[in-house]
């Protein structure tokens, strides 16, 4: 690998998971570990999480960021992404993963492939060939289709079948190129639509190349609560189909 990996980890009361993560992240990546950097950012964590993070020894290069009080998954990726994009330079990788232990690290590697053979942003997808799904609940399988369903038949972004996965890999240049031009509003969704959000206007407004890898997503090995708030999040995603169709049909 010849450029520096950013490793970006929300977390919100993570104390049962942040230490298996750590380890996971230090023992898969151990190939690229000196160019890999993590930023762990706690979203004002009721429990042990932050401590947790501090207390790891092992040989990573690990920053742990914490908001005073709990901002929500948007304003913990603002702080991650401004932190990690103060650092890179423009061909540098910032990959976003959940700290739960249901994305594995080892998938980063073919995420850098995909970068270093030109893509602008690679998914972690659960609709392509030879993915994994385990631990997931019917109702949270079906929420995820048909939000898939709905953005692919209306949007049509070429490559991009699962909108709303959290575990991807971002070109830096395309990260910083969005942020320079729209600003804070990429963050403005609340919840998890946050992220559909984010991938959208990169595609808008950098003409990002996007592939994706096959996910092996591991509900199964997280322990605690679901952070998903379904409501909140079902709205906004449909507030944010509806503006996102409107600008695609402006834009022909």
């Amino acid at each position: 690998m010849q450029n520096t990996l950013y490793l970006v980890l929300p977390a919100y009361n993570e104390e049962k998971n942040v230490h298996n993560v750590l380890s996971s992240i230090s023992s898969d990546l151990s190939e690229i570990l000196e160019h890999t950097h993590i930023i762990v950012v706690d979203d004002g964590s009721i429990d042990e999480t932050y401590n947790k993070c501090l207390e790891y020894q092992n040989p990573i290069n690990l920053v742990v960021l914490k908001n005073p009080i709990n901002l929500g998954l948007p304003k913990t990726l603002e702080s991650g992404f401004k932190f990690a994009l103060s650092k890179t330079k423009d061909d540098d990788i910032v990959i976003c993963m959940d700290c739960d232990s249901s994305h594995l690290p080892s998938q980063v590697y073919s995420m850098i492939a995909q970068i270093e053979k030109g893509s602008d942003i690679v998914v972690a997808s659960r609709y392509q060939k030879g993915a994994s799904v385990q631990g997931v609940t019917n109702f949270r399988k079906l929420l995820s289709y048909g939000a898939s369903f709905l953005f692919s038949n209306l949007l049509r972004v070429p490559n991009l079948k699962d909108y709303s996965s959290g575990f991807r890999a971002y070109r830096a240049k395309n990260l910083k190129e969005t942020l320079n031009k729209e600003g804070d509003r990429i963050f403005s969704l609340k919840g998890f639509a946050c992220s559909t959000a984010i991938i959208l206007s990169i595609y808008r407004l950098t003409n990002a190349k996007i592939s994706e890898i096959p996910i092996d997503l591991r509900y199964d090995q997280k322990q605690g609560a679901s952070k998903i708030k379904i409501f909140t999040t079902v709205i906004a995603t449909l507030k944010l189909l509806g503006f996102e169709t409107f600008l695609a049909k402006k834009k022909r």
